[in-house]
């Protein structure tokens, strides 16, 4: 009996949570084909129906794309016998027919599971991917390296010339943590940045080491470079066009631990809004976090955080962290991730 009249109270909360006009409701979709055995159409209808005005779907990694791309390799499920299946155009239109914003998700540098392992393995072969301390090679592409930035930057803005999308997202743009990217190549292309060898490497570009300030700010500069060049370029080929990134939920620790360096994306006006992933089943935490970026972003640009939906027990935990945002003043949320 108490366990019924719990659930039902929750119930009863989630309901009486009010509308509110004027917000992003989102949600991070990380298959391309919409949800499974539903198609985009039906996918985008459910969503509307129910409240939401965005999706985030995810298209491209490191390596590969789920449309028919010119810039990276195609994924083999949109291959078929009468020809490549274009995906995206699929759930523009169903964004298009139920008045739902289409901002075109992508996994930057990481190669992830998503992209075939002989793609991965020609990466690797060709020395264009991170490396950690201890020599070991990983499944992302290493930032610094030109050809990785081109295609990055190439990747992202074909999204913008060939499909009216509301707007591109970053995801993953940072480094995996801090035990990357110390290949040969990185350290060639530092030692070009700071003018002199690094005399004790990887040691003396390590969190104790003689030149860790210099090494970190390159990657930060690494990363940020990308951000720039598909924030300023993106404007210019689709006036409009809404800039925005996934990013960590501490900002100061990001900006140390993997060289993503929200803030100053924010004071240089290269985003026009960002997702925070404050993904936790802590309200607590939740709020802390919230308050720090509002702080922080000093209503510039929209924040819409992200909430953890898989970490939470039902919708009423949900309509809380929803109803918090509000009360903190965030202009939005995203829900990660819809199945």
């Amino acid at each position: 009996t108490a366990d019924q009249a719990l659930k039902l109270s929750r119930e009863l909360f989630v309901k009486s949570c009010p509308p509110r006009n004027g917000e992003m409701r989102g949600v991070w979709i990380h298959s391309p084909y919409g949800i499974s055995d539903w198609g985009w159409d039906r996918t985008v209808e459910v969503l509307a129906k129910n409240g939401f005005n965005a999706i985030f779907p995810n298209f491209l990694w490191g390596y590969v794309a789920d449309y028919p791309s010119e810039v990276l390799p195609n994924h083999p499920g949109i291959l078929t016998e009468r020809g490549k299946i274009d995906y995206l155009q699929q759930c523009l239109d169903a964004c298009r027919k139920y008045q739902v914003e289409l901002h075109v998700w992508k996994v930057n540098w990481n190669m992830g599971q998503r992209t075939p392992e002989d793609l991965r393995k020609k990466m690797r072969i060709l020395g264009r991917t991170q490396v950690t301390f201890d020599g070991r090679d990983t499944d992302y592409l290493a930032p610094h390296h030109p050809d990785n930035f081109a295609l990055e930057r190439d990747a992202m803005l074909e999204i913008v010339r060939k499909y009216p999308v509301d707007g591109i997202h970053f995801d993953y743009i940072r480094y995996p943590d801090n035990g990357t990217d110390f290949s040969f190549d990185a350290r060639l292309s530092f030692e070009q940045v700071i003018g002199r060898p690094v005399q004790n490497w990887p040691a003396d570009c390590r969190s104790s080491g003689v030149d860790y300030l210099a090494y970190a700010q390159w990657r930060r500069d690494n990363i940020t470079k990308l951000v720039r060049a598909v924030s300023q370029e993106a404007r210019k080929i689709r006036p409009g066009i809404k800039v925005s990134a996934a990013i960590y939920g501490d900002w100061e620790s990001a900006r140390l631990s993997v060289a993503q360096d929200a803030g100053a994306w924010i004071d240089e006006g290269l985003l026009d809004f960002i997702c925070p992933m404050n993904y936790t089943a802590s309200t607590e935490e939740f709020v802390y976090l919230l308050q720090k970026q509002l702080v922080r972003v000093q209503n510039r640009i929209p924040v819409y955080p992200g909430i953890g939906i898989h970490l939470l027990p039902d919708a009423a935990a949900v309509a809380e962290q929803v109803m918090l945002s509000r009360k903190y003043g965030a202009d939005g949320f995203l829900c990660f991730q819809h199945t």
